[in-house]
């Protein structure tokens, strides 16, 4: 039975290590913002800076990013525009099936210089805020978070077919799933 015991435990002490978010997992880039992943498994960006009280930026499954050394852009999928965080009957994984059925998404524009961030806006409202702010058009959403799931794990159908009007198609990184 003793013996049992610290197999469970020992499973629990390695399952809760395993779960939990390294700051080494991703890079960091643009100055001081990194992805990371969140309490849903979801990929955030988040600001690593000591002076920053929010600590992320773009909360919710970030699905395409870009940047340069004045911008980050990114195009994410609101969990909570989704799926009722109140809604007890749904199970995770049907919640989860949902959201990466779901073709809503929202876009972001954060100027690393001030730490400023704009949005959530719909695609129309994104194109209007990027020529505002003076985002310049050569800045596009060029990397994908897909490459940081194993097979299986995230099947959104942004993933399968970029909408081209946003996303750089022709040189998008990370669009793979990872095999572990």
């Amino acid at each position: 039975m003793k013996f049992s015991k610290k197999i469970n435990i020992s499973f629990l002490l390695l399952l809760l290590i395993s779960c939990t978010s390294s700051d080494n997992t991703f890079p960091v880039f643009a100055k001081h913002y990194k992805l990371d992943y969140t309490g849903q498994g979801e990929i955030m960006i988040k600001n690593i800076s000591p002076n920053t009280k929010r600590g992320w930026e773009v909360y919710g499954h970030v699905l395409f990013y870009g940047f340069n050394s004045d911008f980050v852009i990114a195009q994410q999928k609101p969990r909570d525009k989704i799926v009722s965080p109140y809604n007890l009957s749904q199970k995770f994984d049907e919640q989860n099936l949902k959201i990466q059925k779901s073709n809503i998404s929202q876009f972001w524009i954060i100027k690393i210089h001030n730490d400023s961030i704009f949005g959530p806006f719909n695609k129309s409202e994104y194109l209007i805020a990027r020529k505002k702010l003076n985002v310049p058009n050569n800045l596009k959403l060029d990397n994908s978070t897909l490459g940081s799931y194993v097979m299986g794990q995230r099947n959104d159908i942004q993933y399968e077919s970029p909408d081209k009007d946003v996303v750089d198609v022709e040189n998008l990184k990370n669009n793979k799933t990872a095999i572990w």
